[in-house]
């Protein structure tokens, strides 16, 4: 592949990613009500956003580490990548950045117990915002502040005011620490 091609291809799966990640911050931090199941459902996307990402920033700097058994013409339909487990263990040897991955596998087994058994035995919000900003925020406003502030856009078409009141209360009554760069305004509550 032509680097070109693959900076294509990681660009359009981390906007994917970004956008999924945008939706499960609104789940996890409005009321079911209307959406029923839309908290359990923000673990399951919190996970397929987080593995898109990673996949992404991989694929960018070593197309064939997300394909391994390939060494040309890779095919997305019946190729298969790599395995989620070991994401965090290739992208701290490609960016030396440490993903918590006691945090990934909890938050791998919750979604596992839901797509696999339709468990419903956690407060899906706590766990899907816990991982979004103890894991993935800190990882996008540390090493990659342009996708944060691509994932602020993808929420700010949705909502304006999202940030400042709904998700902020969510996570002051959660008790999960943020720390966070809004519309030139630093909010934190650390």
């Amino acid at each position: 592949m032509k680097t070109a091609e693959i900076r294509n291809i990681s660009t359009n799966v981390v906007d994917c990613a970004l956008n999924i990640l945008a939706r499960c911050i609104i789940d996890s931090t409005f009321s079911e009500y209307c959406r029923e199941r839309s908290h359990a459902m923000a673990v399951v996307w919190v996970v397929q956003s987080f593995e898109l990402f990673l996949k992404a920033k991989i694929f960018d700097k070593s197309p064939y580490s997300v394909f391994p058994n390939k060494s040309r013409d890779i095919d997305f339909i019946n190729d298969n990548s790599i395995n989620i487990h070991l994401l965090p263990q290739i992208f701290k040897k490609l960016f030396n950045i440490d993903v918590n991955k006691k945090q990934f596998e909890k938050i791998i087994k919750i979604r596992n117990s839901l797509t696999h058994f339709g468990i419903t035995w956690t407060d899906f919000s706590y766990e899907a915002l816990k991982f979004i900003f103890d894991v993935f925020i800190p990882i996008l406003e540390k090493d990659f502040p342009n996708d944060l502030n691509h994932l602020m856009n993808c929420l700010g078409y949705r909502d304006e005011g999202i940030f400042e009141w709904y998700l902020i209360e969510q996570l002051d009554l959660h008790k999960i620490q943020y720390s966070i760069f809004i519309k030139n305004k630093f909010i934190s509550n650390g």
